[in-house]
């Protein structure tokens, strides 16, 4: 049930002032996945996709918001030491190779909220160019740092160069700002 009405304000967002929704979307998909919610959100971009063969709404922020997990991972890894350094690099690898990130979300988000909010503004600035940019994801692809970008493959040019930059964007500001927050003494 919150799922749905999390589902139908993000749309009612959306409608009315676009990138802000896909910012919304952004920034809240890796929360909502360690809720288990982000299922019911999966309905916004799957029925988009099913009926015109693109959804410009849910999976474009979705990806931004995958890849600022990355960002956070790989930023946490190189500044840590020790058994943190294992977790963040194993975390960043299994999101970037295999499309999966309950490793970073419980291997380093909840375990510092800043990085948890580093994440979220990722993936928000993320979703916002994917609003801006009007990407459009027409191939269904995982997640992952190689096969993630080739789900903007299709419409004009400019779909995949506003996707490749909202994901690159995403990444670049949490792997940056993680950099700066994590301090090496707190992870010796």
């Amino acid at each position: 049930y919150i799922g749905d009405v999390l589902k139908n304000v993000l749309v009612g967002v959306y409608n009315a002032i676009g990138p802000v929704g896909t910012g919304l979307i952004g920034a809240l998909f890796i929360p909502l996945v360690s809720t288990g919610m982000h299922t019911a959100m999966n309905q916004i971009g799957g029925i988009s996709y099913a009926t015109t063969g693109v959804d410009y709404m849910y999976f474009p922020a979705v990806y931004a918001s995958c890849y600022a997990l990355m960002g956070v991972c790989l930023g946490f890894a190189i500044k840590s030491k020790g058994e943190k350094k294992n977790v963040g690099y194993s975390s960043f690898i299994s999101q970037a190779v295999a499309s999966v990130s309950e490793p970073g979300i419980f291997g380093i988000l909840y375990g510092n909220k800043k990085l948890f909010a580093v994440q979220i503004i990722g993936g928000f600035v993320g979703g916002v160019i994917c609003g801006i940019a009007h990407v459009g994801w027409f191939l269904p692809t995982p997640a992952n740092i190689v096969f993630g970008i080739l789900s903007f493959s299709g419409g004009e040019g400019s779909n995949f160069i506003g996707g490749v930059i909202a994901c690159l964007a995403a990444f670049t500001i949490s792997f940056v700002l993680s950099l700066v927050i994590t301090k090496r003494e707190e992870n010796a």
